[in-house]
């Protein structure tokens, strides 16, 4: 997992508040002002999906973390 990636996506994700990252089960927790929104594994972006956003993530072409 590499730093820059992380860097990146604070970069990414400026506009929307401050992201930071903490190490867990081996990849990152990723917080946006303190609430967590994902995770970092193996350089792949993993954001939590609810009933209110799950169809924009599919429509997007994302797809679960399993």
């Amino acid at each position: 997992m590499s730093d820059d990636f992380i860097t990146y996506l604070q970069d990414l994700f400026a506009p929307l508040g401050e992201l930071s990252a903490r190490r867990m089960f081996g990849g990152y927790g990723l917080y946006l002002d303190a609430v967590m929104i994902g995770v970092v594994m193996d350089d792949g972006l993993y954001l939590k999906v609810d009933a209110a956003t799950r169809a924009q993530f599919q429509a997007a072409g994302s797809a679960p973390f399993v």
